[in-house]
């Protein structure tokens, strides 16, 4: 929501292997930016004929009770500093009412998805597990030559129950550490 702002259209991208493929218009059709921004999602919705016969890669949401293990893998992608996409491999290091992760993402990455592979009755499928939206203000490196800090992101249970047919669920939106920082372009910013 932070990075829609109170346009009603904006410019979405299509990256493919790291090259821009599409740039097309989309229409916001549903955004939430609380106070303190415990919440900070937005839709945009982009019509198939803009995209003139291109199809994007479609990741699917998990299921809302998915949970995922300490110290199971995950990756996720997006453009860090609004630059080029990159991707990357972390894990996740504590998954109670948020999904915590190292390594923690950069500055321009909120809004990104936290994506593993799951198990789905019985079938391994890559699933978006949550949407990265803060990360720790402690970034320093440790002496052992680890990084201090980490990440964290909204489960998907929470985007269920923002997007879906489920209500708002104040027991995961509640929780979200007050240590957190905001990973929009100019972290202590009030925009």
């Amino acid at each position: 929501a932070h990075v829609v702002e109170d346009n009603e259209i904006v410019s979405v991208d299509f990256f493919n292997n790291g090259t821009l493929v599409r740039s097309v218009s989309g229409k916001v059709i549903w955004k939430i930016l609380e106070r303190n921004r415990k919440l900070d999602l937005a839709i945009v919705e982009v019509s198939r004929s803009s995209l003139i016969g291109y199809r994007p890669n479609v990741i699917k949401l998990a299921p809302i009770n998915t949970y995922i293990s300490v110290n199971s893998k995950v990756y996720s992608m997006g453009c860090p500093y609004a630059r080029w996409p990159m991707g990357w491999i972390g894990h996740v290091i504590n998954n109670q009412y948020v999904i915590r992760f190292r390594p923690g993402p950069f500055p321009g990455q909120s809004g990104s998805p936290l994506i593993a592979n799951i198990n789905i009755n019985g079938q391994n499928e890559i699933r978006i597990i949550a949407i990265i939206g803060w990360r720790s203000n402690d970034q320093r490196i440790l002496d052992s030559g680890r990084l201090k800090g980490y990440g964290i992101a909204m489960h998907v249970s929470a985007l269920h129950n923002l997007i879906g047919e489920y209500q708002e669920s104040e027991r995961i939106t509640n929780r979200i550490k007050r240590e957190a920082e905001y990973l929009g372009q100019n972290p202590r910013s009030n925009k």
